[in-house]
């Protein structure tokens, strides 16, 4: 089947960090579910898209947006804008974005594009953040389109693989105090994982906000530093 087919489309799965331990907190902490809250506002950023473009759903940790019209670009600024919306519930996503063959009506779901996505954003994302299958790109340096993408600074490309780029001038100081407070609950509160891969994550988000052109120097880093025991 031709990838220029309607079953190919754009299709970006996202999965929420820690999701285990969040509603773990949530049923320890009685009637407040706090989480269930944080997750609802998050996704509001998707409550005004136009449906005759974009479908999502919400599954346990998991969110799939689905793009029927061929505009990368819009897609692109959404999920930037779903990216900043959790970041500032106090959740980490990452996720991955596909363009392949999906299939979905009331009773079934038939999609290559969730295999090869959960597997990107399993496997290649690893941090938090939303990779872009070298696919997508590929195709669509051959759009006329393609310079848009470029100027809006919205892809990124490091060690081989292209993620979005989140940060811009106007939320790079609300971002940054975002992923301090999510450090902070996780590593010095009572909340979730503090293994090293967990660490790591976390060591991406802070260099990744740290080296943006975006970063004010009055800010540092907020992840204490390797230190000899005292």
């Amino acid at each position: 089947m031709s990838k220029e087919s309607k079953e190919f489309i754009h299709v970006a799965l996202l999965d929420i960090l820690g999701y285990r331990s969040l509603i773990k907190a949530d049923m320890e902490g009685g009637s407040d579910f706090g989480f269930r809250k944080k997750l609802t506002n998050a996704l509001q950023a998707l409550s005004g898209m136009n449906e005759a473009e974009f479908s999502f759903q919400s599954i346990s940790d998991t969110i799939i947006l689905a793009q029927s019209a061929d505009d990368l670009l819009k897609l692109l600024w959404i999920l930037k804008n779903v990216y900043v919306a959790f970041i500032g519930q106090g959740l980490l996503i990452r996720g991955a974005l596909v363009f392949e063959q999906h299939f979905k009506n009331n009773h079934l779901t038939y999609s290559n594009a969730l295999v090869l996505a959960q597997d990107k954003e399993k496997n290649a994302a690893v941090y938090p953040r939303i990779v872009i299958d070298s696919g997508v790109v590929e195709r669509e340096r051959e759009h006329e389109n393609w310079q848009r993408i470029i100027d809006s600074k919205l892809v990124y490309a490091q060690g081989g693989q292209y993620f979005l780029n989140v940060l811009d001038k106007g939320n790079w100081g609300q971002v940054y105090e975002s992923a301090k407070l999510i450090y902070g609950a996780f590593f010095e509160g009572k909340l979730g994982d503090k293994s090293e891969h967990v660490l790591l994550k976390h060591l991406w988000l802070e260099n990744y906000l740290i080296s943006s052109e975006h970063a004010d120097s009055q800010f540092g880093r907020y992840i204490q530093p390797l230190r000899p025991l005292e």
